[in-house]
C-alpha cells in the first residue's frame, strides 16, 4: 500500500483545515522567537553598558567620616579596607588600591601642555586604556609622536616656609599610547592632562622631587595620595561592596550609588523576563496541540475508512505523522526565514549565533509538538478499534 500517495491525497483534502493551524504556528513561533531576540538584545546591551563596563565597577573614596568629623583618607586606609573585606569574606569580590597624583604639572617631551603624573598599581593599568602594560621604565599617555619620552622633574627646595625649584632632572620612559582621559579611575573627577606610571616609577619621581627634603619617602608619598578606589569584579556586587565601605565610615562615589538596590532590580528583571518567556512558550505549544487534536478528532471517519481498506495501525500512524510533521515543518521553515530577516534589522545588536540558536530552539519546539501530537492523539487514534472510531463520530447518531 502506497502510504506516501495516501498521505499526499489526505494533505490535499485537509489543506484548508491544516493551513489555519500552520499560520497560527508560524505566528506563534515568530512571537516567541522575537521575544527571545529582544531579551537577548537587552542582555547584550546591559552587558555592554553595565555588566562589562568598568566605569560601573569602580568605587571612589575621597574622604571618611569618623564621629561626625570628615577626615582625609591615608595610605593605611587601603589595608583597613582590604582587611575588612577579608573578615567579611568578600575579598574576592573587590580590592582597594591607592591612586597617587602629583599636584604640580611637568614638562614632557613632545607635549605642549604641562602633564600631571599619576601613579597607579600595575594591576589597574587595564582601566586606563586597552593593551596598556605599565612595566618599569614605561609611561602611558594619550598619544605620542616618539617611542620614548623625557620628563623634566623639578627638584624642590623648602625655603622660608615655602618651596621653590631652580633645578630639574630628566627621566626617560618608553611611551605607551592609548591612555584615555575619561577612564574609569577618574570618571567622576575634574579632568587633567595626565600621564600614568606604575607605583615603582612614581616612587622614583618622588625621590627626585624631594631629593633635598628632610622628610622621608613615606611622608612625601602620603602627601600625594589623591584617592582610594575599590575595583569590583562583578557589577552585581557593587551595591554590597559600597554598603560595606559606608559601614566603615568611608564617603563613596560610584555610578549606581544613587540607584536603589541595583543588583536586586537586575535579578528581578531577569526573573520576570524568564517567567514571561516561559508562559508564552507553554501557551504556544498548548494552542498548537489543541488545534491539531481537533483536526485529528475530525478525521476519525477517515481513519476508520483506512482501517476498513486494510491499512495497519503503524501505516495509519505514519500517514498522519507525515501530514502533521510536513505541515508544521513548512511552518518552521517560513518562520525561520522571516525571523532571520528581522534579526538583521539595525536595532538588534546580537551575534548571528544567537539568532541561529533561537532557530534551533524553534526546531526543538517543533519536535516537542510533534511528539506530543503523536503520543497524545495519532498513536491512540491509530490503535482505536474501527467500530469505536465510528461510534465516537456521528455515523450512528
Amino acid at each position: 500500500m502506497n502510504r506516501k500517495l495516501v498521505a499526499r491525497l489526505f494533505r490535499k483534502k485537509t489543506y484548508q483545515s491544516l493551513k489555519l493551524s500552520q499560520i497560527i504556528f508560524i505566528f506563534s513561533l515568530l512571537i516567541v522567537s522575537c521575544i527571545l531576540l529582544y531579551l537577548a538584545n537587552q542582555y547584550f546591551q546591559i552587558n555592554q553598558d553595565y555588566l562589562k563596563n568598568n566605569n560601573v565597577k569602580v568605587i571612589e573614596i575621597l574622604s571618611k567620616t569618623q564621629k561626625n568629623v570628615t577626615e582625609e583618607i591615608v595610605r593605611e586606609d587601603v589595608e583597613i579596607i582590604n582587611e575588612h573585606f577579608k573578615e567579611k569574606r568578600i575579598n574576592k569580590k573587590g580590592i582597594a588600591y591607592p591612586v597617587y597624583g602629583l599636584k604640580i604639572g611637568m614638562e614632557l617631551s613632545g607635549d605642549e601642555r604641562p602633564v600631571f603624573i599619576t601613579g597607579i598599581d600595575k594591576e589597574l593599568d587595564f582601566l586606563i586604556g586597552d593593551k596598556i602594560d605599565l612595566k618599569n621604565g614605561t609611561m602611558a599617555v594619550l598619544k605620542s609622536r616618539n617611542s620614548s619620552l623625557e620628563l623634566q622633574v623639578p627638584i624642590i627646595e623648602e625655603k622660608n616656609g615655602g618651596i621653590s625649584s631652580n633645578d630639574y632632572e630628566v627621566l626617560k620612559y618608553a611611551a605607551i599610547q592609548g591612555a584615555k582621559s575619561d577612564n574609569p579611575l577618574f570618571i567622576n573627577s575634574t579632568p587633567f592632562h595626565r600621564a600614568y606610571v606604575n607605583l615603582d616609577e612614581f616612587d622614583q619621581i618622588l625621590k627626585v622631587i624631594y631629593a633635598k627634603s628632610e622628610n622621608d619617602l613615606a611622608y612625601n608619598k602620603e602627601q600625594n595620595l589623591e584617592k582610594i578606589i575599590v575595583y569590583v569584579s562583578n557589577t552585581t556586587d557593587v551595591d554590597q561592596m559600597g554598603l560595606a565601605l559606608k559601614n566603615l565610615g568611608y564617603d563613596t562615589s560610584y555610578t549606581f550609588s544613587n540607584f536603589s538596590n541595583f543588583t536586586a532590580n537586575l535579578r528581578m528583571g531577569e526573573l520576570l523576563l524568564f517567567i514571561i518567556g516561559s508562559i508564552i512558550l507553554l501557551a504556544s505549544i498548548t494552542s498548537i496541540a489543541f488545534l491539531t487534536f481537533n483536526f485529528l478528532n475530525a478525521n476519525k471517519k477517515e481513519i476508520a475508512i483506512l482501517k476498513l481498506l486494510g491499512y495497519q495501525n503503524n501505516d495509519i500512524s505514519h500517514i498522519y505523522l507525515n501530514i502533521i510533521s510536513r505541515n508544521y515543518g513548512i511552518g518552521v521553515a517560513i518562520s525561520s526565514v522571516i525571523f532571520m530577516l528581522i534579526s538583521l534589522l539595525p536595532f538588534f545588536e546580537v551575534p548571528i549565533y544567537i539568532a541561529m540558536s533561537i532557530i534551533i530552539m524553534d526546531v526543538f519546539i517543533y519536535g516537542v509538538i510533534i511528539l506530543i501530537i503523536y503520543l497524545g492523539k495519532i498513536n491512540r487514534l491509530a490503535n482505536t478499534d474501527f467500530l469505536d472510531l465510528l461510534k465516537q463520530g456521528r455515523e450512528f447518531d
